[in-house]
């Protein structure tokens, strides 16, 4: 079957009768060096027809907005609506008389129309952008709104495809594994009235398994989903997604624990991933007692050769990073350079002056997530987390220098609440 048959661009044209231009000069561009995107050669396409015709662009643009409209409506963004798709292998949709059975329809179907959205839309875009343009014409060709078709439409609309082919033999290449990562991502949009739905309304699709129990607490369910997540090994998402809500009014009425991520509030799109760290445990109180290396403290920047505006604002964007050669609960006593030579980025504006930049690897992966941890308890080493960053150090060291400097970093035993 050639290409145009399953091509959506084409009925949002009404031709869908006729080979689709995008998709031919796609196949050509791979027989000779494959280096188009088929995104970019409908997209080029469609520009010089909607310049050639503004009718055909107000026609394209009317028929996106309705399968928006369709996929835009509140029945899609119900969380508790998901599971039926994902568990039923047989699917009737229903939209005022109109019965739609989905078995007729070809595998990914959404994720295609979803793709068609965004071909008109930048070929629209690249059309009204003709200075030759009337701003009649201008007007007639109206770009999609990026408000309506942004990311968590793109999500939650690539998550349904994902449901209603899970049902299908084989795996196809739009169907994504059923994690809580994924799941999370994809539907954080979907809305539920209680607020421990938002693990629950999932918790038959998602891998690993949760225990459900509708007699616990909000913060009790947040806390659990996030052990359960750490026995899993998903540490760095985890302390990334926790750290995103740090001062959020939820969290705070809820009294969470600094490491346990409120699900309504942060998008879950991280999906970095890194090695085992060196020990997280669970401890009692609603702590974890986690082994670090201590790669420093942050401290505000007062050098007086910064005699230049640019340099001035540029040293205000990071915090330099020192590290204290004597026990933590000194920290206020003299501060050594860091042997990284590293600078944090300032962009959180909670972050203070004397919190720690630690990581929680054994050895220096490039694929490490740093966290900085404020001291609550001196006795107790207690810390709260407060914020992560991905990576980042010097460029005048080479790896293997790095490597050295990191490992002559302090371990240290902190205890995370």
């Amino acid at each position: 079957m050639s290409m145009h048959h399953n091509c959506f661009v084409l009925p949002l044209l009404n031709e869908d009768s006729l080979p689709c231009s995008g998709c031919v000069a796609y196949q050509q561009s791979e027989s000779v060096n494959g280096h188009l995107t088929t995104h970019n050669v409908h997209v080029d396409w469609l520009e010089k027809r909607f310049r050639s015709n503004p009718s055909l662009g107000q026609a394209a643009a009317d028929m996106t907005n309705v399968g928006i409209r369709f996929f835009s409506r509140r029945y899609w963004k119900r969380r508790w609506i998901l599971q039926e798709l994902s568990l039923s292998n047989i699917h009737h949709w229903y939209w005022g008389q109109h019965v739609l059975d989905m078995s007729e329809f070809p595998n990914d179907w959404i994720s295609h129309l979803v793709g068609s959205f965004w071909m008109i839309n930048d070929g629209l875009r690249k059309a009204v952008e003709d200075p030759a343009r009337t701003a009649s014409e201008r007007r007639l060709t109206a770009a999609v709104s990026d408000d309506v078709i942004g990311i968590p439409f793109i999500h939650r609309t690539l998550g349904l495809s994902s449901l209603c082919n899970s049902q299908s033999p084989g795996m196809t290449r739009f169907t994504r594994k059923r994690t809580w990562i994924n799941l999370l991502r994809d539907f954080h949009s979907s809305e539920c009235s209680e607020p421990i739905d938002m693990y629950y309304a999932l918790a038959s699709m998602a891998i690993p398994k949760i225990c459900v129990n509708y007699s616990s607490t909000v913060a009790t369910v947040f806390q659990q989903f996030a052990e359960a997540m750490l026995d899993n090994g998903e540490w760095v998402w985890v302390f990334y997604c926790a750290a995103k809500t740090v001062n959020n009014q939820h969290r705070e009425r809820l009294q969470l624990p600094s490491w346990v991520p409120d699900p309504r509030s942060v998008n879950f799109h991280y999906g970095g991933n890194a090695p085992p760290p060196m020990g997280i445990q669970i401890s009692q109180s609603d702590s974890l007692v986690c082994d670090v290396r201590c790669l420093g403290v942050l401290y505000e920047s007062h050098e007086e050769d910064l005699n230049s505006r640019f340099h001035l604002m540029w040293d205000g964007l990071f915090w330099q990073v020192c590290s204290s050669r004597k026990a933590l609960e000194e920290i206020s006593e003299v501060i050594q350079p860091s042997p990284l030579q590293l600078k944090a980025r300032r962009y959180a504006f909670y972050v203070r002056e004397g919190d720690l930049l630690c990581s929680c690897l054994e050895k220096l992966s490039f694929e490490d997530l740093w966290i900085i941890l404020r001291l609550v308890d001196v006795k107790t080493q207690t810390y709260q987390l407060i914020e992560v960053q991905e990576m980042s150090l010097s460029r005048s060291s080479s790896d293997t220098e790095h490597a050295q400097m990191f490992s002559k970093c302090p371990k240290i035993k902190v205890r995370i609440v």
